[in-house]
């Protein structure tokens, strides 16, 4: 009876996070999640760049508004820092390889700084939405 009991209470839990998975701040941050940033080995065509950009940042605020009180500071200094890159990246047309170094060196030094937002979010997103997502 203890392991019908147990698996019954496992069941539950695994029915409350795919339930919560699918919420709007779930299905936001799984899109926001596969949107790529990185400069490094990144072939999407400008095109494609910039939709997913203007597409991200429409629904920031939506976003913003439906993450809970414990990460919508963290969240809010994440999403800024991102969108000092992606307005660099608009400044040479969506080409992530034209990043002048310079901005590149100073984006990493102030992403120390963020890593502990950032791991707050992830780890959020993780237990809510199901996301596997590396903690820098």
């Amino acid at each position: 009876m203890f392991v019908v009991a147990a698996s019954g209470v496992a069941a539950k839990a695994s029915t409350a996070t795919s339930v919560r998975s699918q919420s709007t701040f779930c299905r936001l941050a799984t899109s926001y999640s596969k949107t790529k940033f990185s400069p490094v080995g990144n072939t999407l065509p400008p095109g494609t760049l910039k939709s997913d950009f203007t597409k991200l940042k429409a629904e920031e605020p939506t976003l913003v508004s439906l993450a809970p009180t414990s990460i919508k500071v963290d969240l809010q200094k994440v999403l800024g820092f991102d969108n000092l890159y992606i307005g660099e990246i608009a400044k040479v047309g969506y080409v992530p390889a034209k990043v002048p170094v310079s901005f590149d060196v100073i984006l990493g030094r102030d992403a120390v700084a963020l890593i502990p937002a950032s791991a707050a979010v992830i780890s959020y997103e993780d237990k809510a939405c199901g996301l596997k997502l590396p903690i820098p």
